[in-house]
């Protein structure tokens, strides 16, 4: 069964039958603390294992006591420089272990070890640039290459156009005419915050900070587009986009423990983000936007 939208109130609560797990993906102060006895009596109706929920610093007391557990932050996510906190309850069973403690460990270790880099030139041959609708074969295509191990429908033509059409980015690098890279922006013009997501680069074109190139361009482009804080969740057993996001300049948030389903198993994800207030020099960059063509 695909993923269920459904609305208490004015919050937004996502679940999925498949994956034995809801998510409270917008709290409205309003419905604070009811929402939390309604997640409890969809968990147990539906048999869920896990209810997330992303909430203000100032109802996070409501969700401790009932149980949740803080996994990440996000300072400075809503107005007024307010906290954004990831929480986390279990059902039933047990809440599984990380899987693989020592790797995450090591991860974390070298993105501590990382300095901010400096601009990336783009490759001889290169064009950086937003994806235009016609486009969005050859991105369905870079995706199908590389294999989706999120469940996002990054590889759907549909869900893509639908991406476009709400105003969000995809930031494609072309070599030589051919797509090797892509990643994305989605906004949310309530918090004045962007997600990047869906970063992708050819196996035969990794290693050569490319990676790091999408994330610095997409970060000008989020800016210009009004974005304050730009936000992400990686795949927490991957090195590479961990210490991109570290070499960005980014700053780690948390592990939300066992929160996705890649290639059918589970697998934590990393929290990183960056507020533009930090980071003079991308948010000027913004203002003086160059053709990277």
């Amino acid at each position: 069964m695909a993923e269920q939208v459904e609305i208490f109130g004015n919050s937004l609560v996502q679940h999925d039958q498949a994956a034995r797990r809801a998510t409270l993906a917008l709290l409205d102060p309003e419905d604070a603390p009811n929402v939390i006895h309604h997640l409890e009596l969809l968990a147990i109706s539906r048999g869920y294992t896990k209810v997330t929920a992303r909430v203000p610093a100032a109802h996070i007391r409501h969700f401790v006591g009932a149980g949740y557990r803080l996994e990440a932050t996000i300072p400075h996510f809503y107005g007024e420089g307010e906290t954004a906190c990831f929480l986390a309850r279990h059902f039933g069973d047990a809440p599984a272990p990380e899987r693989m403690p020592l790797l995450l460990m090591r991860i974390l270790a070298a993105t501590e070890m990382q300095s901010l880099a400096g601009p990336v030139p783009l490759p001889e041959g290169g064009a950086l640039r937003s994806v235009e609708p016609p486009e969005i074969g050859e991105v369905v295509s870079l995706y199908r290459t590389v294999g989706v191990a999120k469940s996002a429908a990054v590889d759907d033509p549909i869900f893509l156009d639908n991406v476009l059409g709400r105003g969000d980015l995809l930031l494609g690098l072309w070599i030589e005419g051919i797509l090797v890279a892509a990643c994305g922006a989605i906004f949310d013009p309530a918090t004045g915050t962007a997600e990047l997501a869906h970063f992708v680069v050819l196996p035969e074109h990794r290693g050569k900070g490319l990676a790091l190139l999408l994330l610095q361009r997409i970060g000008e482009l989020s800016a210009a587009c009004g974005a304050r804080l730009l936000w992400s969740a990686v795949r927490a057993y991957a090195p590479g986009i961990n210490i991109t996001f570290a070499k960005g300049g980014y700053h780690f948030g948390g592990t939300l423990t066992n929160s996705t389903n890649i290639y059918g198993a589970p697998e934590s994800v990393n929290v990183w983000h960056k507020c533009l207030a930090d980071d003079p020099a991308l948010a000027w960059s913004s203002l003086f936007l160059t053709n990277s063509d």
